[in-house]
């Protein structure tokens, strides 16, 4: 979710951090100084690399950007957009593009040499299952999955819903996807909705942001609440826990694949621990 110019996190220029999953050992692995805000950040598979999005760039421009998780090089610039994902073998991105009046937004899938640019989906936020067979976005109000292979598609949110937020994220075995979205009934909370039956459960009424993560092994979502990094049990109905040591605003946590760090986006002070 990109924040309002008045907001807390849009008045200081945002960067990319990582911090061990306890709050220890936090460090910032990239910053865009020609985009003045970044988030969305996504591992890679093999949890060498960050993928992630820029926004108030020249003339408004959105970028993906990808960069070393240790920080050891500059971050690269990619296509257009915004909300990258990975592909399960890690030789391609997903993303969205803006809609340009004619055509509405749009999910893509591209080379890293910026080659091979398919049409995935009429639609935004397009997240890959683990397996890579089939493919979730929003369009509309409107949570769908769509099967790669026979290009059958289904429905999560088969009620009356006013919105999903951008950034869900598919459970580990690829069986439940978690999202946030607010009801007709004016429920805005974090959903868990199996991936072959269209029945939400409400697991979190809260002011949740959208981009939340799945823990490597199923147990844990990382969210944002209050503007910090908490975690919430998956299965049964304990309270969020924020994770401690954080200052300034924090939001877009992407856990890594050994379940060991989280990815997040910060306004923290450049003087902060």
């Amino acid at each position: 979710m990109e924040l309002a110019a008045g907001s807390a996190l849009a008045q200081v220029p945002t960067a990319i951090y990582v911090m061990q999953v306890d709050g220890s050992h936090v460090r910032k692995v990239a910053e865009t100084p020609d985009f003045k805000s970044v988030g969305h950040a996504r591992w890679s598979h093999d949890g060498k690399r960050l993928a992630f999005h820029g926004w108030d760039g020249p003339n408004g421009a959105r970028r993906v950007f990808m960069c070393n998780a240790d920080a050891s090089q500059a971050p690269a610039a990619g296509p257009e957009g915004r909300l990258p994902d990975w592909s399960p073998d890690d030789k391609q991105l997903a993303f969205q593009t803006p809609g340009n009046g004619v055509t509405g937004v749009s999910s893509w899938v591209e080379n890293f040499d910026g080659k091979g640019r398919t049409l995935l989906a009429e639609g935004s936020s397009p997240r890959w299952s683990p397996d890579g067979g089939r493919l979730a976005f929003i369009d509309g109000a409107e949570l769908l999955i769509r099967n790669l292979i026979d290009d059958q598609q289904q429905s999560l949110t088969d009620q009356a819903w006013q919105g999903i937020r951008l950034g869900f994220d598919w459970s580990p075995n690829g069986r439940q996807i978690a999202f946030v979205a607010r009801r007709d009934d004016g429920v805005l909370a974090l959903w868990i909705a199996d991936a072959k039956n269209p029945a939400p459960r409400l697991r979190l009424q809260a002011d949740v942001m959208g981009h939340l993560a799945w823990s490597p092994d199923g147990k844990q979502l990382a969210i944002t609440l209050d503007n910090m990094i908490q975690l919430l049990n998956a299965d049964d109905d304990t309270p969020p826990r924020p994770i401690p040591g954080q200052i300034g605003s924090s939001r877009d946590p992407a856990w890594s694949p050994d379940g060991k760090w989280i990815a997040f986006s910060s306004n923290r002070p450049a003087s902060g621990p």
